[in-house]
């Protein structure tokens, strides 16, 4: 890159197009990755993303893009960024010579759950992922998991075959944030209220009792079991089998590989969309567990159904148990 005078004007980093305020997070475990597109994007038109332009500069140029809370100070997020271009929930990307405007794509955002909350900014720490120098030292409750922005941080380079940076206003741009991002997913969430016999042995027929805030109208409901290996069995509930929309047992699906110990999978509620712009209702995971079994054709004995069937006596009862919004 050529020589700097004081007279030439300060580059910076302007969103060109915002990422769409609200977006489908998913779990890892879940194994499904929706892109992140323009606020302007709609399913009919040519697939539009975030857009970030450098102005008063150019490429050769590395771009960092980061998760960051909703307010200022703009701590570290939990969430991820993944795609080919993301190592560690963080994604870069090297723009190229003469060229000053980029486009954020093929890139996802991962939910992180509460629990995992401290190792992941413990990752963060450790990668040294701060674009706001304001450190690590915060209450993690301030972490809302429900929105989210995006902070892209830009560094020109003089090549990109060498790794230093110049250190100076006219190389290390101020980092910028994106509008909120809200979670999509949260607001159309299944919401179970109990959960009852959440185990089973690999050959699945144990009766599962689950009490949801009440359905406000009759709905095609799912039931999806799935591992972290690819393995996934969905359950359809019958409509007569939900008691006042608010409670329903099934049985447990077979789980098909050979376990020698106690199995922890995950099972979540859905109703499938109607329309290209309707998301599916979900509710939040919850785990399952698998037990082996002394034959992996043994059915379930009778005593084994008859005790599972007594944890769950009547759906009824759970339907008069009061619900609180």
């Amino acid at each position: 890159m050529d020589s700097i005078s004081d007279e030439q004007p300060v580059p910076y980093l302007e969103i060109v197009n915002q990422p769409s305020s609200e977006y489908d997070m998913r779990y890892e475990k879940e194994g499904r990755k929706n892109k992140i597109y323009a606020e302007n994007f709609t399913s009919k038109s040519k697939p539009q993303y975030p857009e970030v332009k450098i102005v008063n500069g150019e490429g050769p140029a590395t771009l960092i893009v980061s998760c960051v809370n909703k307010t200022e100070p703009y701590h570290v997020h939990a969430h991820k960024l993944v795609g080919p271009n993301c190592k560690h929930g963080v994604a870069v990307f090297n723009i190229d010579k003469n060229q000053n405007i980029f486009d954020l794509t093929d890139v996802s955002i991962q939910f992180t759950k509460k629990d995992d909350i401290e190792k992941r900014i413990q990752e963060l720490y450790e990668k040294n992922v701060d674009p706001f120098n304001v450190g690590f030292d915060f209450d993690r409750q301030s972490i809302d998991l429900t929105s989210v922005r995006l902070c892209f941080q830009t560094f020109l380079r003089d090549s990109l075959d060498k790794t230093e940076i110049i250190r100076d206003k006219y190389h290390i741009l101020k980092p910028v944030v994106s509008q909120m991002i809200s979670n999509s997913f949260s607001q159309n969430t299944l919401s179970i209220v109990s959960a009852i016999n959440l185990k089973s042995l690999c050959n699945g027929g144990s009766d599962v009792g689950i009490h949801i805030k009440q359905l406000k109208k009759k709905q095609p409901l799912k039931v999806k079991f799935y591992d972290n290996s690819g393995w996934s069995s969905i359950v359809d509930i019958e409509d007569s089998k939900i008691h006042y929309r608010c409670a329903f047992n099934f049985k447990a699906p077979l789980y098909p590989k050979k376990i020698d110990k106690e199995k922890t999978v995950f099972f979540k509620l859905f109703i499938p969309s109607t329309t290209e712009k309707e998301n599916q209702k979900e509710s939040e995971e919850m785990e399952f567990v698998y037990m082996p079994s002394k034959s992996e054709t043994m059915p379930l004995n009778s005593a084994d159904v008859n005790n599972q069937d007594k944890e769950f006596k009547s759906t009824d009862n759970l339907c008069h148990v009061s619900i609180n919004n």
